[in-house]
């Protein structure tokens, strides 16, 4: 019911602000169609989806630079070569990355958090799905569509977040998966 008021009101002109517990934007969005329902009006409603998660940041007093191995730089340049086209990509010569180091005021070498997000727009691919598919979608044909359409996925921001030295691979690895 909650739900429906929702749509209701956006319908009008109203801003409406929600979250949803999801794994993803994808999974909102296939969440919010699971309690809503097929409705046409659902696309025009829908303006943007975002998830996001937290990791842990280096602390920038104790963090220590390295050369990461092949193993894991052919996993950066992997993510790096996903990047939806018109996105600035890092250049991976000589990449330097961080690990946490230890100081008597902070031992485990972090300090805050920094989010990583993925978000989408409702135009383009995702629109058309929405507006011309009958049946229930999946995460992936919704991730899927989102990714042509230009989102960047979390792995992909967690990604540019760890070569800018805010946060580790593990990190990203133990939050995203």
């Amino acid at each position: 019911d909650t739900a429906r008021t929702a749509l209701q009101a956006s319908l009008t002109g109203h801003l409406v602000l929600s979250t949803f517990h999801a794994s993803s934007a994808a999974a909102a969005l296939t969440r919010l169609m699971d309690v809503i329902g097929q409705n046409p009006l659902f696309v025009s409603a829908i303006r943007l989806v975002m998830a996001q998660r937290l990791v842990r940041r280096l602390d920038d007093a104790t963090k220590q630079p390295y050369q990461p191995d092949e193993k894991a730089l052919q996993k950066v340049r992997e993510v790096v070569d996903s990047l939806p086209e018109g996105t600035e990509r890092p250049n991976l010569d000589g990449l330097q990355l961080y690990k946490p180091g230890t100081s008597a005021e902070n031992p485990y070498g972090f300090r805050g958090q920094v989010a990583i997000r993925e978000q989408f727009i409702m135009t383009g691919e995702i629109r058309k799905l929405l507006e011309t598919v009958t049946t229930i979608l999946s995460t992936q044909e919704i991730e899927a569509a989102a990714i042509k359409s230009g989102m960047r996925t979390m792995l992909q921001d967690a990604i540019l977040k760890v070569i800018a030295g805010q946060t580790t691979l593990e990190e990203i690895y133990r939050v995203v998966g």
